[in-house]
């Protein structure tokens, strides 16, 4: 049990949350988690510790990271980085050498003041020929004056070497990839080729070399009016198969060939192969689009037809579990206010302060100068201290008369695990199966040998809700206990989101814990959270400062879980929850879409939630990017600033029209004190076409803050 991964895990995170980074460190390193070790003594700027704990694990010295295998490499670059924020100049450059990170020794001297040795290195690793190399500054070249001219001479004459070591002096990265390549010197023609920008060419030495990481890096950069675009599309495909493992960057490269469809024989395998990949990954959805492009043009493709009917089979019934989940949404948010009705909720749960009168933001050039009212409140501040009561999580929804006719209840606001879902046709009751609740269960009862019942939080049609303490860790958590026994298609989207969650740590994200049977009735574990969320905080316009702290924390977690290569896909203020610290986390991975997760949509079905939505994401929701995100973010950036949201209609298909057609009202018609800048970044958040959107939560945050400081009285 002592080296069980989730125990270990478990174990680290505790000691990380009470202030004790070598411990957790130590922990998240016997689980295998090295990121987790870099990020927690970083943190602590113990980067030397966290260089030599991640070496340690891995099993070797500075000097032997280049025996690793290809996997482990990239945790030996982060050691190598941890060496170099340490100080450990010549270890640091001693390792990226070895694991052929020029550049990163290169500016690793620079940033010490040793140019002279910067400059050598990048001429060495560019020019080294038989065991000898020659400096950056050299004017000739065994006699021959280093130009362009006598480059081509050179090679015109069959001296090739020569050649290609002009050429790497004259920083000619194609030229000399291009030698190297006819050589066969393919480790040096695959960094020319990178440096020369020469993406598929890159993506073929690094193929060649056996070195699939680096080459899926480079082919997903192919452009896609590239001539050689499909080419990538089917070496992508092939290396994604053979390793099992397929990312988010190569799922975006391949929209558009899985749009148009095969067009001959090598196209036809490449979609029976990206099906195959797809199923093995349990996008089944995925799966099926592109056997269905395959089956158009070739209905007796090998095995495709049996394929398709067992993928068909796999999903059968998903859309009742929807139905069930979204109805008891509604139960759980109608037992809510119930409980209000009673007293109980007031009492255990008093409601936060509004934000404070909210100050005028600066005026715009030019515009008439009004009083600008006292400075804004910290955000903070205007939540609050926590309740004396103890820890409890908010589970109201914000008043009806918030949302749109044509929307869904949203998600309960303090349960994590229910996403909001908006489906064509989704009429009709269903009870979900036998209803099976405890007499039993209440304060002092224990749940899978580990979790103690201490009161309860509320409940809905499918659930119960406790405050329960995990006595193997002495900490309090939320305790989501089912009512339907063993109805195992019911909770396929709680699953999914556990399994989700779990992966992705990050201090913004709200933390699931475990999964477990009691008495024949399933529960998960989940971290408990103090405060409110987003929605309970609309309506009216938010301070800049307050607002940009609070969407640069959303950033942080939603852009964390990008890296991860998971898309929430119901990004909307009901699922971002702020405590009463002023932390934000995001909630509901219930509909996310992973790498290794199974869609939780099928045809004719679209989830999300209407006022949030994105075109793509009403068009084809199996195959949003993380650019459905971004536009999510951009609707509530505009709600934050004005106290409105962009689109709002009482029939539910107009509104999503609206979202795919219509352009949103100026901003600054609505705010007229919004700085141009920031209505302008709003904009490009809510484009139609994605490509057009902020391209990651990493550079919206920094948009954010660079206008927040320009206006710091906002």
């Amino acid at each position: 049990m002592a080296d069980d991964p989730r125990v270990l895990l478990e174990l680290a995170k505790r000691y990380e949350r009470n202030g004790q980074p070598e411990s957790a460190a130590q922990h998240y390193a016997k689980a295998g988690a090295l990121d987790e070790v870099a990020r927690v003594l970083s943190g602590a700027r113990k980067f030397k510790e966290a260089a030599v704990l991640i070496l340690g694990t891995l099993g070797v010295p500075p000097d032997g990271v280049h025996r690793l295998p290809d996997e482990h490499k990239r945790f030996a670059v982060t050691a190598a980085i941890c060496m170099a924020r340490a100080g450990e100049t010549d270890t640091a450059v001693k390792m990226f050498t070895l694991l052929k990170e020029i550049q990163r020794a290169v500016q690793v001297l620079e940033r010490s003041g040793d140019r002279v040795a910067a400059s050598r290195l990048l001429a060495a690793s560019q020019t080294k020929l038989g065991g000898s190399f020659t400096t950056g500054n050299a004017q000739t070249l065994g006699g021959v004056a280093v130009n362009l001219q006598a480059a081509k001479r050179l090679e015109e004459q069959g001296k090739l070497d020569t050649a290609l070591e002009l050429y790497a002096q004259l920083k000619r990265p194609a030229e000399a990839a291009r030698l190297a390549d006819r050589l066969g010197k393919m480790e040096q023609a695959a960094g020319f080729y990178s440096e020369a920008g020469m993406a598929y060419e890159a993506g073929r030495a690094y193929a060649a070399l056996g070195q699939p990481t680096l080459a899926i890096e480079n082919w997903v950069r192919v452009p896609r009016d590239d001539a050689r675009y499909t080419t990538a599309c089917h070496e992508l495909i092939r290396l994604s198969q053979e390793r099992g493992q397929f990312n988010l960057q190569t799922e975006v490269f391949l929209t558009r060939f899985v749009e148009r469809g095969p067009k001959d024989g090598k196209d036809q395998e490449a979609f029976y192969q990206l099906a195959k990949l797809y199923q093995r990954q349990e996008l089944y959805e995925n799966a099926k689009e592109a056997l269905a492009k395959l089956l158009q043009v070739a209905p007796n493709y090998r095995d495709a037809p049996a394929l398709m009917q067992a993928l068909r089979g796999q999903t059968e019934g998903k859309e009742a579990d929807y139905r069930h989940v979204v109805e008891d949404d509604q139960r759980f948010a109608a037992a809510g206010r119930g409980l209000t009705a009673r007293g109980s909720f007031d009492q255990v749960l008093p409601d936060l302060p509004d934000l404070p009168s909210l100050p005028d933001l600066p005026p715009l050039p030019g515009a008439a100068t009004a009083g600008m009212g006292p400075k804004p409140v910290p955000l903070t501040a205007a939540l609050g201290p926590s309740p004396s009561h103890g820890p409890t999580t908010d589970y109201r929804d914000p008043p009806k008369s918030q949302r749109a006719t044509g929307s869904l209840p949203p998600t309960a606001a303090g349960d994590a695990h229910g996403a909001t879902h908006m489906s064509r046709g989704t009429g009709g009751t269903s009870g979900g199966g036998p209803r099976i609740v405890s007499s039993e269960i209440g304060p002092g009862t224990l749940l899978g040998n580990r979790y103690k019942i201490l009161s309860h939080l509320g409940e809905g049609g499918m659930a119960i809700v406790f405050c329960a303490e995990d006595t193997e860790l002495g900490e309090q958590v939320a305790l989501k206990l089912f009512t339907l026994k063993e109805d195992e298609r019911a909770l396929a989207r709680f699953r999914q989101e556990l399994k989700l969650a779990r992966a992705l740590a990050h201090p913004n994200i709200v933390r699931l814990y475990d999964i477990g049977v009691h008495e024949g009735q399933r529960f998960i574990t989940m971290e408990l959270l103090k405060g409110r969320d987003m929605k309970s905080f609309m309506g009216k316009p938010w301070p800049l400062g307050q607002a940009v702290d609070v969407l640069v924390q959303v950033c942080a977690g939603l852009g964390h879980a990008h890296k991860a290569g998971v898309i929430h896909r119901d990004i909307k203020p009901q699922n971002l929850f702020i405590t009463h610290e002023g932390q934000v986390k995001v909630m509901d991975f219930g509909i996310a879409k992973g790498q290794h997760t199974s869609g939780m949509t099928q045809a004719g079905t679209v989830a999300g939630t209407p006022e949030y939505i994105s075109p793509e994401q009403i068009n084809a929701f199996a195959l949003v990017t993380a650019a459905t995100d971004m536009y999510a973010l951009g609707v509530i950036a505009y709600e934050m600033f004005t106290g409105v949201l962009p689109f709002t209609h009482e029939q539910l298909m107009p509104l999503l029209m609206m979202h795919m057609h219509n352009a949103p009202p100026s901003p600054r018609t609505l705010n007229a004190q919004m700085p141009l800048e920031l209505e302008q970044l709003i904009l490009r958040l809510l484009a139609k076409d994605p490509g057009h959107r902020i391209a990651s939560c990493d550079l919206l945050a920094q948009e954010l803050l660079t206008i927040k400081s320009r206006h710091p009285r906002g």
